[in-house]
């Protein structure tokens, strides 16, 4: 019934859209189809309405994929509109930093979690609004810089710690400008370990300021893998990763079940509670094996793949301001939202919340929409028509 509905609102939203669907999506679509497979053969495995829950938040975010495939209008003034909420709810919720509602106890630590019950939540909200509010070309610049010094602190007031890196990647990444995207597989060459020592550098400073209220992130050990700074995390993953390496061949290759993560740890830890696996490439290899966790990396290889292609492409066109205005801000979401994810996914199973994934597959999906790619060939030849005449 599930899988019925969803095929029902793919055939609605392909009408209401009326879709052209370019033959470079097919790729991606048909790698899509078969993790679902493997998620069924999964979801089979112990069929409830807790794991049902779980297959339908999965299968509806890829569904969210395939509207930004077919999405026939212009994204601008979707990502303004959304930008404008964006920055009225960060602003939202500093004032409500100025309340002592909007903070919960978590152990010795309080935390600013504003109107979510947990701060990661919150966190993460703060930070994909921020990519928003910075993508949007119609946005005041000092709205820009208002929303990142209130977003930058809301985080970290939060506590949420893996949320001060992705934030610092989405400020990162708007301060490059759009150039970021012209050549950017040189460019990520010597990014990334420029960004590993400014990160390091932000924890020491952060550490040094905090007071005891503030979680640390201990790195003068040398040893991170710890129970403080994982906050109990590595004894879920140490339970996780050895009853993976004690499962039957075919648990291994695809996975004993889409609750199996919850089910393992009862008994195994300190409390007898039973705990998700807090970590999204962990919870697919204990969900759907290796089979499962291979295909899902293929997606995204495909994703990977098909966004190098435009920026290889299309650099010519990506520095002209007619033309930026439209691209820019869809690689630079498409770009951030899946930096988020990834990093989200090594605490969390983000696969499962759509706070996490719809912003990341719709932006995904765009980059192989028809109308987009027919939007970027036009422009090139237009360009390329004039440079031609230009030297006759």
């Amino acid at each position: 019934m599930t899988n019925f509905a969803l095929l029902v609102l793919i055939v609605v939203l392909t009408i209401q859209n009326r879709a052209k669907i370019g033959k470079y999506v097919l790729t991606p679509l048909f790698a899509i189809g078969f993790f679902s497979l493997i998620l069924l053969l999964s979801f089979y495995r112990n069929p409830t309405s807790e794991t049902g829950i779980i297959l339908f938040k999965i299968i509806l975010s890829f569904v969210i994929f395939y509207y930004g495939a077919i999405y026939d209008k212009n994204p601008s003034k979707l990502i303004f509109t959304i930008a404008k909420v964006s920055c009225a709810f960060i602003v939202f919720n500093m004032i409500l930093s100025f309340t002592p509602y909007a903070y919960q106890r978590w152990g010795t630590i309080t935390t600013f979690s504003g109107l979510y019950y947990f701060k990661t939540d919150m966190a993460l909200a703060l930070v994909v609004f921020l990519a928003f509010v910075l993508a949007s070309d119609q946005m005041n610049i000092w709205l820009k810089i208002m929303s990142i010094v209130f977003a930058a602190y809301l985080v970290y007031l939060t506590n949420a710690r893996i949320h001060i890196l992705t934030i610092f990647i989405v400020i990162g990444c708007w301060l490059y400008g759009e150039r970021l995207f012209i050549n950017i597989k040189r460019k990520i060459l010597y990014l990334v370990p420029i960004g590993i020592v400014g990160f390091i550098s932000l924890v020491i400073i952060l550490n040094s300021i905090g007071d005891d209220n503030i979680l640390k992130i201990e790195i003068s050990t040398g040893n991170v893998y710890n129970d403080a700074n994982l906050q109990g995390r590595n004894q879920i993953w140490n339970v996780l990763i050895s009853k993976y390496q004690a499962a039957t061949t075919y648990d291994q290759l695809f996975g004993m079940g889409l609750n199996a993560d919850a089910t393992l740890t009862v008994g195994n830890l300190e409390t007898n509670a039973s705990h998700n696996a807090h970590n999204g490439y962990i919870f697919l290899l204990i969900a759907t094996g290796f089979v499962g966790l291979s295909s899902f990396f293929v997606i995204l290889w495909l994703f990977a793949k098909r966004f190098f292609l435009i920026t290889d492409n299309y650099s010519t066109i990506i520095k002209e301001r007619t033309t930026r205005i439209v691209v820019h801000p869809v690689l630079y979401l498409f770009f951030v939202n899946t930096l988020i994810f990834l990093v989200a996914s090594l605490t969390n199973s983000a696969i499962m919340f759509q706070q996490q994934t719809w912003f990341f597959l719709f932006f995904a999906g765009y980059l192989f929409n028809f109308r987009f790619n027919s939007y970027l060939s036009k422009r090139k030849n237009e360009i390329t028509h004039k440079r031609d005449l230009v030297n006759i």
